[in-house]
């Protein structure tokens, strides 16, 4: 099991990998969705991903707003973008919101700029 996992609302993503490793590169990681359908919107009725299954990631990111809600169970992904909620959860603002709004391309670099720091405990920080 890899250390970080991203937490997608839904499989209509197509290749999340490469939007990660846009901006990530050198950090293993897993994927999952909330849901295993393709849905623009989730529901809470939607999600299928047993939520313990991230219990043994040190760093879970939510990748925008519903991810964010159903994980973490707190709002405001623009305010909480690249900063840890309970020292677990690293939200980060959906990628493809580049497209609409191009002045946010930085506040998303920023939050996936993560790599292993070389201490005892072989935590996980942000650069």
């Amino acid at each position: 099991m890899k250390d970080v996992c991203f937490v997608f609302p839904s499989t209509i993503e197509k290749s999340p990998k490469n939007t990660i490793n846009k901006y990530l590169n050198g950090v293993d990681y897993d994927i999952k969705y909330l849901c295993s359908s393709d849905k623009e919107k989730i529901l809470k009725k939607d999600i299928d991903l047993d939520l313990a299954e991230l219990a043994d990631y040190k760093i879970v990111c939510p990748i925008g707003a519903d991810s964010l809600k159903y994980t973490a169970g707190t709002t405001g992904i623009q305010k909480y973008n690249g900063v840890f909620l309970e020292k677990k959860y690293l939200p980060i603002m959906h990628p493809n919101i580049i497209l609409i709004k191009p002045q946010l391309e930085d506040d998303i670099k920023k939050a996936l700029e993560i790599k292993k720091e070389k201490n005892e405990d072989k935590q996980i920080a942000l650069i």
